[in-house]
């Protein structure tokens, strides 16, 4: 117990000598007195005010993460039209002939719909999406499927 009233005596007296140290500093600088010390204690004082009046800014504004702005329906349709086209030049033959049965072009295009299925549901579960955006992007690549099933 005797330490650290010992050590809490040192902590004010160093205090008390600092704030008698900074008054007579501000009194030399009001009576036009600049010296090195004085120069040296305002050095140090402004820099920790800045850090200070950063520290509560950092406090009432916290960062953002700044992303590039992407249009993510976009990458969904993209993805789709690669596919397709690749799939459509794969298809041609020499000579003309057709070699992909439309049964598994029906399937190939089921399974372009489900991957963007897939996709967009990733999108809204991380949030990139909002809930309207989901629901009716998923209507319309349900409808595409149903009207690919039913032919």
């Amino acid at each position: 117990m005797e330490t650290i009233h010992q050590i809490w005596d040192k902590i004010t007296d160093m205090g008390s000598n600092f704030w008698g140290y900074t008054q007579t500093v501000i009194l030399d600088l009001l009576s036009g007195n600049i010296n090195q010390g004085t120069i040296g204690v305002m050095l140090v004082l402004s820099g920790n005010g800045l850090l200070l009046l950063m520290f509560i800014f950092l406090a009432i504004f916290p960062s953002r993460h700044i992303e590039a702005k992407t249009d993510m329906m976009a990458s969904l349709t993209k993805h789709s039209i690669i596919n397709i086209k690749a799939r459509e030049t794969a298809s041609i033959d020499v000579n003309g002939a057709d070699p992909v049965t439309e049964e598994s072009k029906q399937f190939s295009d089921l399974k372009i719909i489900e991957t963007d299925m897939k996709a967009l549901k990733e999108l809204y579960t991380a949030g990139r999406i909002q809930a309207d955006i989901y629901v009716s992007e998923s209507r319309s690549l349900y409808d595409a499927a149903k009207a690919i099933y039913s032919v």
